[in-house]
């Protein structure tokens, strides 16, 4: 879905009916161990995973000049369930949306559909977050004013968690991307080649979007003092889609990408 969504974007440069450039981040994230890992357990990493791919594919269609009401409508529900989810990840994500909105708004792309004027799409956005937020922090009927408090005081508590300590070590975190982000850490280097080479798409504003969302999620997870490794499983949603956009666009067809992966890498993934 969120593949679809970032094709459709790129205009008549990239035809998104082909099908190798869906497939290309399906592949990616298929080979990625950790959100098989934890997808069995009770943690709540990939379902967040699941809802924020439909939120950011919604974004970037109500991005798209000629969305429809219910395009915005429905976008703000899926980050509504991101929120509810991860609060963490959550808001995470609310702030890249609101960021990428304003260099949208103040900085538009050159090439791309003008950035829609506020209105009432973007009032339907935020009313599913804004709805479910007023019932569950406010008025949390059936229940009292009390259980609004104390879904405050926990939400306060969840967030302010895990601050103390010195943190662990650089390499521990790479090592657990490297070994987490896909099923060999010459893969990620080779998706990490891929997000570089997706700067070259920057002006796309499906492409700054992700950016913008990657950014805001693994710079504060990468600098909190906790961590476990599944904290990262979040970030590889705009970082494996950046490396397929970077990959697709940057050697041309998904049977080049194909072909030029193998080339380069059969003797390092064979070892």
């Amino acid at each position: 879905r969120l593949g679809q969504a970032v094709w459709a974007d790129q205009g008549r440069e990239v035809p998104p009916s082909r099908a190798e450039y869906l497939l290309v981040p399906l592949a990616l994230f298929a080979l990625a161990p950790l959100p098989w890992r934890y997808a069995p357990s009770l943690f709540l990493e990939v379902p967040f995973l699941i809802f924020a791919a439909h939120a950011l594919a919604s974004w970037i269609d109500l991005r798209r000049k000629g969305a429809t009401p219910w395009v915005a409508l429905r976008a703000g529900i899926w980050l509504a369930l991101c929120v509810f989810t991860k609060f963490n990840y959550g808001l995470l994500v609310v702030g890249a949306l609101v960021l990428d909105g304003l260099l949208g708004r103040f900085v538009p792309a050159p090439n791309a559909d003008p950035c829609p004027a506020p209105g009432p799409r973007q009032l339907l956005f935020g009313t599913g977050l804004g709805l479910l937020c007023l019932w569950w922090f406010v008025f949390p009927w059936p229940g009292d004013l009390g259980l609004a408090d104390r879904h405050r005081g926990a939400v306060a508590d969840f967030l302010a968690g895990n601050l103390g300590g010195g943190g662990l070590p650089w390499t521990w975190r790479a090592l657990d991307f490297l070994s987490g982000a896909s099923a060999h850490p010459v893969l990620v280097l080779f998706a990490g080649a891929g997000v570089v080479l997706s700067l070259r798409r920057l002006a796309r504003p499906a492409v700054r979007t992700l950016w913008v969302v990657l950014l805001c999620l693994a710079v504060p997870t990468a600098l909190h003092p906790f961590h476990l490794d599944r904290f990262l499983i979040p970030i590889l949603l705009p970082f494996l889609v950046l490396a397929a956009v970077g990959w697709i666009s940057g050697v041309g067809s998904g049977e080049a990408v194909v072909r030029s992966t193998w080339r380069h890498w059969r003797r390092p993934l064979a070892m």
